[in-house]
């Protein structure tokens, strides 16, 4: 947090880094930060880094950390130390430059709204209560009124003759003050505009009292030469130092969370210190970072890092790793379901019990693998938590069974126990229970898993039978008295049978069935529904099958009219159990079509058409192909089984697609392109904001029954970059009754990149006739092999132009020069291999 130190350039990478030398730390991701990172403070997923200003670096996906904001000060100079975060302000202490105040409101777009000048050399800051507190390198102690964040302005000061105060944290009335070689100080700060040293405590030499943050009852100072230094401020007025860990490089600064210290020890990269003993802090991890480390930061279970030019995110994990598998017995989707209830004899109580498998990881058992596996025993294993509820809190949960240790890589089937006043209020109890236990480095180890509890019975519908599909169902068309009738499965589910895995099975009876329903469409409301078939009560088990009929009178207008199905129930112990369906029934006249794209068939998998790399360049817009099959379904040929057959001829048939850079913008949106039935490259012209999709031989429409196979041409823009890139393709049609039916399948492509060889280089247009037509904007080399150069000569040997591969395995050359022959040649990065060629440019 406090750094005085030259920024030098760096040669070593991040690649180095994640090679270097580390202990139970592992790198997560990274991004450049500026030149000197320093100070960082947490809010949400976005960390705020002091660097000759303040930049906001979002870890909503921490292997992805990227800057989304950036405020400098007005000066334009700057040298940012520390940051605090109060609201939706963040105030910087800014070395000479004093105390900024900038709103962090709009992360992405920080703005400056207030600015305190006292040339004291401000190096670290803290806040509370309208007040802001600077440590300052010629006062040592400034009080700043922040109450208007536009007009700061000082309200107390301490100073002495050696000054240099470094850093500061506060709680309740008290300052804590880090002094270099004057060690911590003590402030009482009851009257902020007299701020009166009450304690102190040296620091051993040769170190000095860099950075500190406080924690319960103790201050965690990092103290440059000589380590981590812990000082208990439980007497305010008499700071004792009651341990230390020496580091190996200089620490600059600290952050604590839990059970561990983490140092920013400049040279020696992260260090994590074991402070469950503050007289005896022990190191028990470490990174080497490639830049010197110079402020640390906690975010949950990540560890935040700045560092020269750069910024890291880190875990840290200890030698034992327990794990709860997330998907057997009770748990599925890292969820706890106990379902099995019974009374407890003699007390107004009831049981229920959920079980699942907790283990002390190994290399072939370790259900979570972002850590792990563990390498020691687990033992004080213990269990804690609480549900929360309609009725209230539960918090008389066990694990009957967990033992008081766990080998490395023993399993154990823990069976847990919630204990539930009879007559609680029905409904949903959730919370979440950890267990936890210390390793033989007697480190701290857990895992959690949320903990759903319900009562007995269990309803579903089959989400994916008979007219049900997706949990939808489609009712057919209406018969000759207006009558749409479709069936579905109902079940009170057991361990066979259980549709909806999310939770059951049943362990209970469900009576004084009902539902509810209504159906809305372009008429209004349909009320006219019954379910042929429906039961009062299902047993443990039991499956019906029933029929929903939907009475369409011919009065009411063509359309769809679709709405829930809510159907209700009883279990054995009166809590209230449902499920829901949706039901689709359409009002026609005539007859309605049903258009198809195989899903599994020629170039299309599993609704995937997966198109191979494509080649780079304009050159006659090169393009891929590949082949789909489309049908206008019947019986006998009906891919999408989930609607059809179609008894209608299809017309109006087209085709609209959306394929865009998958985890980037390429050049702002993709635009929507409706593909003609017909193909020729010079017929279109691509902009550098667009994909070409075409169907070479789509039909302008389709009889019952007829199914022909289609070709799809891909065309990547001049611009596309390396990478992937996907979207849907949409083919529409409309049915003899003015409806449109649809079906697509997801494309997916590769983007341009350099070939394996020169062996499918090519170099046109030949001759090139600048203005004659767009394909004649360059002459344009593609296929070339990765870092392969190409040098044009003229007549006489002279060499007119030369560049180098980029990463796209194509060049163009707009080749302004006069009409003539030359001679291109093309050498691969390793030399070995080269093509030789002629030009001709005619003007």
């Amino acid at each position: 947090m406090k750094a005085e130190v030259v920024v030098l350039c760096m040669s070593l990478l991040w690649s180095v880094a994640a090679r270097a030398d580390s202990l139970h730390v592992r790198l997560i991701g990274r991004c450049a930060a500026g030149t000197t990172p320093d100070g960082m403070a947490v809010v949400g997923s976005h960390v705020f880094v002091a660097d000759k200003g303040l930049r906001v670096i979002s870890i909503a996906d921490p292997a992805n950390p990227v800057e989304v904001g950036y405020w400098q000060c007005s000066s334009g100079l700057g040298g940012a130390h520390d940051i605090v975060l109060r609201g939706e302000y963040a105030y910087v202490a800014d070395n000479s430059y004093g105390l900024w105040i900038v709103s962090i409101a709009d992360t992405t777009h920080p703005v400056e709204v207030g600015y305190w000048d006292g040339g004291g050399g401000a190096m670290g800051v803290a806040a509370c209560e309208g007040l802001a507190y600077l440590a300052e390198q010629d006062s040592c102690l400034s009080v700043i009124s922040v109450a208007d964040p536009a007009h700061p302005v000082r309200v107390g000061r301490w100073s002495d003759t050696y000054g240099f105060g470094l850093d500061v944290a506060v709680d309740g009335d008290y300052a804590y003050v880090a002094r270099r070689s004057s060690g911590l100080y003590v402030f009482s700060v009851a009257d902020p505009t007299q701020p009166v040293v009450v304690g102190a405590c040296d620091v051993p030499f040769p170190g000095a009292t860099w950075g500190l943050t406080l924690r319960g009852q103790y201050v965690y100072t990092a103290a440059l030469s000589t380590g981590l230094r812990v000082i208990s401020i439980a007497d305010p007025a008499n700071p004792v130092e009651v341990g230390y860990c020496d580091t190996p490089g200089t620490a600059l600064d600290v952050a604590v969370h839990g059970d561990y210290a983490y140092v920013a020890d400049s040279d020696s990269g992260l260090r994590v210190i074991s402070i469950a003993d503050p007289a005896n802090p022990v190191e028990v991890g470490y990174f080497n970072t490639a830049g010197r480390a110079l402020g640390v930061a906690v975010y949950h279970d990540l560890i935040l890092v700045s560092y020269e030019r750069g910024f890291g995110v880190f875990q840290f994990s200890t030698p034992g790793d327990l794990d709860i598998d997330n998907d057997s017995l009770d748990v599925a989707a890292d969820t706890l379901r106990p379902r099995r209830w019974t009374k407890v004899v003699g007390d107004s109580l009831e049981c229920v019990r959920g079980e699942f498998v907790l283990a002390n990881t190994s290399t072939p058992y370790n259900p979570d693998s972002i850590d792990g596996p563990s390498v020691s025993p687990v033992d004080s294993l213990r269990c804690a938590g609480s549900l929360v509820g309609p009725g209230g809190t539960i918090d008389s949960i066990v694990v009957v069974n967990l033992l008081e240790s766990l080998a490395q890589g023993q399993t154990l089937v823990c069976t847990l126990a919630a204990y539930v006043p009879v007559g609680m209020d029905v409904g949903y109890y959730t919370g979440t229970v950890y267990v936890s236990g210390r390793d033989t480095a007697n480190l701290q180890v857990y895992e959690s898993c949320y903990v759903c509890v319900s009562k007995l019975g269990d309803l579903d519908v089959d989400n994916d039978s008979l007219d049900a599909v997706a949990d939808t169902l489609r009712l057919p068309p209406a018969d000759s008295a207006g009558l749409v009738r479709g069936e579905f499965v109902l079940t009170n589910t057991s361990a066979a049978y259980n549709p909806d895995t999310a939770d059951g099975p049943s362990l209970s009876r469900v009576d004084s069935l009902r539902f509810t329903t209504s159906l809305a469409g372009p008429g209004g409301t349909v009320d006219s529904v019954l379910i042929q078939g429906f039961p009062a009560s299902l047993a443990q088990g039991q499956t019906v099958v029933c029929t929903l009929v939907v009475y369409l009178p011919e009065s009411l207008p063509v359309g769809d009219y679709k709405g829930p199905i809510v159907i209700t129930g009883l279990d054995s112990v009166r809590y209230p159990v449902a499920e829901t369906v949706y039901a689709l029934a359409k009002r026609v006249v005539g007859v309605l079509g049903d258009l198809d794209v195989d899903n599994d068939s020629l170039d299309v998998v599993h609704d995937t058409m997966n198109l191979r790399t494509q080649p780079a360049g304009p050159v006659y817009h090169p393009y891929a192909k590949a082949r789909f099959m489309l049908v206008n379904a019947t019986t006998s040929y009906n891919p999408d089984a989930a609607d059809g057959p179609s008894l209608s001829l299809l017309r109006e048939v087209e085709v609209e697609a959306r394929v865009e850079g998958l985890g980037r913008k390429v050049n702002g949106e993709w635009r929507i392109v409706k593909s003609g039935s017909e193909f020729h490259s010079s017929q279109f012209t691509l902009d550098s904001s667009s994909v070409g999709i075409y169907v070479l031989n789509l039909p302008e429409s389709l009889a019952v029954g007829q199914a022909l196979e289609c070709t799809l041409a891909v065309v990547l823009p001049d611009s596309a970059v390396p990478g992937d890139y996907g979207g849907w393709i949409t083919i529409s049609a409309v049915d003899t009754l003015g409806y449109t039916v649809q079906d697509s399948f997801y494309l997916a492509v590769g983007g341009p990149q350099p070939r394996q060889n020169l062996d499918s280089l090519r170099v046109a247009p030949i001759p090139f006739k600048p203005h004659q037509n767009p394909e004649h904007d360059a002459i344009h080399f593609q296929g070339l092999s990765a870092r392969a150069k190409v040098i044009v000569y003229d007549a006489s040997g002279q060499s007119v132009w030369s560049a180098t591969e980029s990463g796209d395995g194509h060049l163009a050359w707009k080749a302004e020069v006069a009409s003539g022959i030359y001679v291109y040649l093309v050498v691969s990065a390793d030399g070995k291999s080269s093509k030789v060629g002629k030009l001709s440019v005619i003007r």
